[in-house]
């Protein structure tokens, strides 16, 4: 996964709003994070920010990092695209 900085990141996710769409179907299901862990999803992690194409903005729950995921439409999976992870 590619790791960017603050600026670079947030120009990346430009866009985005609330959080809308319905997450409980993805419960359980893990991705890769920004903070070189793997996650399993479930509703206490804080989405940032949703954007287009069925991405996410999820907040690291261990670390100063965000990645953004997107869901797979037929899987319902997730794939970690960037993160950024804080030193």
């Amino acid at each position: 996964m590619q790791l960017y900085k603050f600026d670079e990141f947030m120009g990346k996710t430009m866009g985005g709003w609330p959080l809308q769409a319905d997450m409980s179907p993805y419960v359980n299901k893990s991705f890769e994070c920004a903070c070189g862990m793997s996650h399993t999803f479930d509703k206490s992690f804080v989405i940032l920010r949703e954007l287009p194409g069925l991405r996410f903005v999820i907040q690291c729950p261990e670390a100063d990092a965000v990645t953004c995921v997107k869901v797979t439409f037929f899987t319902m999976k997730f794939k970690s695209l960037f993160g950024m992870k804080e030193d």
